[in-house]
């Protein structure tokens, strides 16, 4: 016999969705920030070139964070979230556009890299703001632990998966 979900199934459905989609959306800039920063070291040769593109994803988020909360709280939160993983995805398409092309250089790197920390610093508060807006009371523990394992997840497995494309990649 099918269950069919019940009404009080829907806002824990929408989040479920939410969630796997930033989960998604974080593994992949997690992969893709790591997996640049070793296809410059391996292009380059430079630990200092490498270690750039990891400062150039931090920063923007350091500083922007206090003032992307504040932003988020006025402003639509599911078109920030659309947005910035719209705009994250086709950053990523300009550099295998670059690449494809053979015009790729380090500075193009650095500043998808920038652009990207840039948008995460307001998906971040956007998606964790929304989610005492999608779920019950009762269930926001639950919600909030699904939602720090899938970051701590993501930081993870993404470094983990980069390296393994990265060397199975030739770049």
């Amino acid at each position: 016999k099918i269950m069919q979900p019940q009404a009080h199934d829907t806002p824990l459905r929408a989040f479920l969705t939410l969630w796997l989609g930033q989960l998604i959306s974080g593994l992949g800039s997690s992969l893709t920030v790591f997996a640049l920063g070793m296809s410059i070291y391996q292009t380059t040769g430079s630990t200092t070139q490498f270690a750039i593109t990891f400062i150039v994803s931090a920063l923007p988020a350091m500083f922007l964070a206090p003032l992307a909360g504040a932003l988020v709280d006025r402003w639509d939160r599911r078109r920030i979230l659309m947005a910035c993983d719209v705009l994250s995805a086709a950053l990523m398409g300009s550099l295998a556009l670059l690449l494809s092309s053979g015009h790729l250089a380090v500075w193009h790197v650095y500043a998808v890299a920038a652009l990207t920390s840039l948008l995460d610093s307001f998906r971040t508060p956007a998606f964790l703001a929304s989610v005492p807006l999608l779920v019950k009371a009762d269930q926001l523990p639950r919600a909030n632990g699904l939602v720090h394992s899938g970051e701590a997840a993501a930081s993870i497995v993404g470094p983990l998966l980069a390296g393994f494309l990265v060397a199975a990649v030739d770049f």
